[in-house]
């Protein structure tokens, strides 16, 4: 199960910059704290509703949202335009190829973004990948609601009633929190001081990209069949 920004695409700055363009741009909300970890829910639908109630005492009607979303998007495609972000993390298409090669193994994109921009972003980065599920902002407020929308249509995806293991990969300490929240394996994606931060989180193992495609799937495999001190033990030999 995979979040977006910054996992599977350097999204991540562009999408703060067009966020917070938004929010001026729509609603006039200047000052807007970009310490996502801060917010009750570090996803877009929290995020807006958390600055509704802090600003106007209420929530966003539907119509709002919707002039939000748009407005973001239209921001997306100037920065796109304008710009060499929007690429993948490296390694990603090829690791996402082999997971679908791997009958044993079923993906599921978990993104704490808007559907909308989502799909937008993956395919400005050439990540047009058929995820057997996935969850959006949209489904839920929380991290947490959104992997678990995530997780039910996978089950349903794939035919399944459970998994040996249920492997979130994301960028961010709320990553690692919901994943503990869930009780979900975790690994992070990251280097330099994101890995550092990531580490301090909880976080076990860390990759900086995709690259090496095959010890990642190691990893996967080796969380469904011995659990999580198989993976702290391969960490170790990673990190040397």
């Amino acid at each position: 199960m995979f979040d977006l920004d910054g996992t599977l695409a350097d999204t991540m700055q562009a999408d703060e910059e067009c966020f917070v363009g938004a929010l001026l741009d729509v609603f006039g909300f200047e000052n807007v704290s970009t310490d996502w970890s801060a917010y009750r829910h570090a996803t877009d639908s929290g995020v807006l509703l958390e600055l509704f109630e802090q600003r106007l005492n209420r929530g966003p009607q539907p119509d709002e949202i919707e002039q939000f979303q748009s407005r973001f998007v239209t921001l997306l495609n100037e920065a796109f335009e304008n710009s060499t972000r929007f690429a993948p993390i490296p390694g990603t298409e090829l690791l996402l190829k082999e997971l679908a090669n791997r009958k044993h193994f079923g993906t599921a994109l978990a993104t704490g973004g808007w559907k909308i921009s989502a799909q937008w972003k993956l395919q400005k980065a050439g990540l047009d990948f058929p995820f057997g599920a996935s969850a959006y902002a949209d489904d839920d407020c929380s991290r947490e609601g959104i992997m678990s929308v995530a997780l039910e249509r996978a089950l349903e995806q794939y035919g399944q009633t459970q998994f040996d293991a249920i492997v979130y990969v994301g960028d961010a300490v709320w990553d690692i929190r919901a994943s503990k929240n869930l009780r979900y394996h975790f690994i992070g994606i990251g280097h330099g001081t994101k890995a550092a931060r990531l580490r301090s989180a909880g976080a076990v193992t860390v990759f900086s990209d995709y690259t090496n495609a095959d010890f990642f799937i190691n990893v996967l495999e080796s969380l469904a069949v011995s659990g999580p001190e198989s993976a702290r033990s391969i960490s170790m030999i990673r990190n040397l």
